[in-house]
């Protein structure tokens, strides 16, 4: 990646350029991938945040079905975004709807992610 910043940036404002840009390559990754999930699992995820986390890729409120994501997911293949928001998403779902569901898995594929129950 090739930041370009003005002359005398400072190293946060470069730090704080660079997690921006980060962020809104998540918020346009994933829509999509809700779009096709809520088709696929028939359950809505109302609101999606993207913010820096420093011991989690991702998170939900299965109160508010929210699902939380790490900026540094960027960096990462898309699979693996994929991977995080189906995980919050099953997590937030069987919270909600199943408790204590064990049936649930994710099977990471070489053609994305599927969803199935054992």
């Amino acid at each position: 990646m090739l930041l370009r910043v003005r002359p005398g940036t400072d190293q946060p404002k470069r730090h704080a350029l660079v997690e921006d840009w980060y962020r809104e390559q998540i918020k346009k990754a994933v829509p999509p991938l809700l779009a096709r999930w809520q088709l696929l699992m028939g359950v809505r995820v109302e609101r999606f945040f993207v913010q820096r986390m420093k011991t989690k890729w991702g998170s939900c409120n299965h109160k508010g079905r929210a699902i939380r994501l790490n900026t540094q997911l960027a960096k990462k293949p898309p699979e693996c975004l994929e991977y995080i928001v189906v995980h919050e998403w099953l997590t937030c779902w069987s919270r909600r709807t199943v408790p204590g569901s064990q049936g649930i898995w994710i099977n990471s594929c070489r053609d994305g992610v599927s969803v199935g129950t054992s």
